[in-house]
Order: structure tokens, then C-alpha cells, then sequence
């Protein structure tokens, strides 16, 4: 039987269609033992291109190649939001209305159970890596294994949401094992200041970017970040008496002036070069759950807007507490060091 290969625009702005081989990115995934067959045929399926057919020899095969994992995407490939418009205060976003927000998913040590758990969140920045909080991923007893992305409704796969008399739905959530872990080498819990909280994970194979999986943008620091109003989601603890929420939550937040936080958390030692002080009023805050949630900001204007990750949930008071906010790593302060640390 001949299988019609996919045309060559099959492949987006940022890949390449060349030979398996000549695209290390992912032929050293799929080289390895660590993935089942099926895994491995299912990624290169998803990425022919050309003249490539299925039952070609793998070194034949041609693919959608991305690009490497050491850079990141300009602003016109990253950070594009659905035209569309319960963190505490907060209410259901649409569906993959943040593409780029991931669910981490552990393995509680302490138990004999193996099924995986959330506890943290993160944000896609490229095709292999998600920028998350440094104690996401030094959580005693919780061994992160894997990265969930394009989740909405955690009782739901795939999400779905009646609007009027139809039903919407997403593409499935995909799971994608992780390969390795970073975090900021100033960072010591033991400490507990939680300065320098960020962290890399390095996903076993890179993503393709669709309408529910997408990078958002992560900026240097000359663009002022004063005076906006932020944007925080996650699936974190909706009020003081629940454990978590199964759809995922969204709220607006303002920025507090940095004595606001130097006053509610003077043992905390808040640092405003790389932290910021958001969120507490009306209600609107963050929670437990939601540690390494994006903070994020809108710039630019019409068809050149974009959103970009201020910040990354690094910890607050309890749920709802008015007039008590969260602290926000400072992305831009560790722009450097996230392009330091990524790899190919």
C-alpha cells in the first residue's frame, strides 16, 4: 500500500524538512531506548514532510526539522492569544486560551502509588523547554516526571464547553516525559527567601506548536514592565477549603508597590530587582497550588501584540486573603541566565 505523503508547507515558520538523520533534534530522541516504539512512530508520522513515506527506512525519512532548543522564538512566533475574552477572584479562561501554560506532573516518593499528580505549573518557551519556579523542582519526596500541555478541564480529555446550543472541544492534552531538570544554581530552599526561584525542564522530545500548544515570549529587561495590569492561571486551591480546581482558572492582577511586599514579608527578604509584588486586592490572588503559574503581561498593539511571561508564581499568604499579595519571580532578571542554560 502507498501512503500519500504529507506537501512540503506541511512544515511551520520555524522547522525545516530534511532527512531524519540530518536533524539531531529529534533523531537523538528516537535513537534512544527511553520511548516505546509506538511514541516513536507516532513523533515521526506527526512530522513527515516531503517525499517522506512511512514505510521508508528511518535514515530516508524526511521530517518537519525544529529549530534548536538553545534559542528562542521572536515575538512574531511566540506569545499569540486567542481572541477571546478559578484562581481566586477569578473565572474559567476558553479553551487553550494560554497555550503556552503547563501542568507538572509528579511522582509522590512517600507513597506506594504510581499514578502521577499535579503539583505545580509552568510556561512553554520553546519547543523543549518550560520556565518554571526553582521549588517545583526540589519538592522533598516529589519527583517530577512529566509535562502536560494544552490541559483545560483535569476530569475532561479531551476539554470541552457548551457555548449556546454547541459543544466546543480542544485536541487531547499531550503528555511528554521530562529529560532533565535546572534550577538556578543561588537558589537554596534551606534559606527560605526564595530568591532566585526559576528553574529549566528540558522535555525528552521537542513539541510541534498548534492552536493549544504554543511558546509565550520571554523578554530581556529593557521593556519597562511598570503599570500593567498582569494576567495570572493555574489550576491552584479556588478558596481556603478546597484541594484544587479541575478547570483551569484565570484573574487580572495589578502591581503593588514593592514596599507593599517588603512590609507583609520582611523575614522574606523581598527583592524588588528580581521579584514582584502583585495581586491581593479584591480577592484576587494566587494559591498554593499555583507555584510556577505565569504572570503575564500584554504588549504591543493590533497585530503586533503579543504576551510575554513577567513573572512566575514564587509564593503569598493564603487563598483570598484581601489586601495580601503574591511574590513573583522577575523573569527579565534571569533572562540571561535562562538563555545560558538552554541546549540544543
Amino acid at each position: 500500500m502507498v501512503h500519500l505523503a504529507y506537501p512540503d508547507n506541511v512544515c511551520q515558520q520555524d522547522e525545516t524538512c530534511v532527512r531524519l538523520q540530518d536533524c539531531p533534534q529529534v533523531y537523538d530522541a528516537v535513537k534512544t531506548n527511553r520511548m516505546s516504539r509506538a511514541t516513536k512512530r507516532e513523533i515521526l508520522n506527526n512530522r513527515r514532510c516531503g517525499s517522506s513515506v512511512r514505510k521508508q527506512k528511518l535514515h530516508h525519512r524526511t521530517i518537519c526539522c525544529p529549530e534548536p532548543a538553545d534559542i528562542l522564538p521572536r515575538l512574531s512566533a511566540c506569545g499569540q492569544m486567542k481572541m477571546t475574552f478559578r484562581i481566586m477572584g477569578g473565572t474559567e479562561p476558553d479553551l487553550n486560551q494560554y497555550p503556552w501554560l503547563t501542568m507538572l506532573l509528579y511522582r509522590n516518593l512517600s507513597t506506594s502509588l504510581r499514578k502521577l499528580v499535579p503539583g505545580c505549573s509552568g510556561s512553554l518557551i520553546n519547543t523543549r523547554y518550560v520556565l518554571t519556579a526553582a521549588h517545583c523542582v526540589t519538592k522533598a519526596n516529589m519527583n517530577l516526571r512529566r509535562v502536560r500541555l494544552g490541559e483545560h478541564n483535569t476530569s475532561q480529555n479531551p476539554d470541552c464547553i457548551n457555548v449556546g446550543a454547541w459543544r466546543r472541544c480542544a485536541p487531547p492534552h499531550l503528555d511528554i516525559d521530562v529529560e532533565s531538570v535546572t534550577s538556578h544554581e543561588d537558589y537554596d530552599p534551606a534559606k527560605f527567601t526564595s530568591h532566585n526561584d526559576v528553574a529549566l525542564v528540558r522535555l525528552q522530545v521537542a513539541v510541534r506548536y498548534t492552536v493549544a500548544v504554543h511558546p509565550i515570549c520571554v523578554l530581556d529587561d529593557h521593556i519597562s514592565q511598570k503599570n500593567f495590569k498582569f494576567r495570572v492561571a493555574g489550576w491552584g486551591r479556588t478558596d481556603m477549603s478546597s484541594d484544587g480546581s479541575d478547570v483551569l482558572q484565570h484573574a487580572f492582577l495589578k502591581e503593588r508597590n514593592p514596599r507593599t511586599c517588603s512590609q507583609f514579608y520582611a523575614h522574606w527578604h523581598f527583592q524588588p530587582q528580581s521579584q514582584i509584588c502583585a495581586g491581593g486586592l479584591d480577592a484576587m490572588s494566587t494559591c498554593d497550588g499555583d507555584s510556577g503559574s505565569p504572570l503575564m503581561g500584554i504588549a504591543g498593539r493590533g497585530y503586533d501584540e503579543y504576551t510575554f511571561l513577567a513573572g512566575m508564581v514564587s509564593y503569598g499568604r493564603s487563598c483570598g486573603q484581601s489586601a495580601y499579595p503574591a511574590v513573583f519571580t522577575r523573569t527579565a532578571t534571569f533572562f540571561k541566565w535562562t538563555l545560558a542554560h538552554l541546549k540544543p
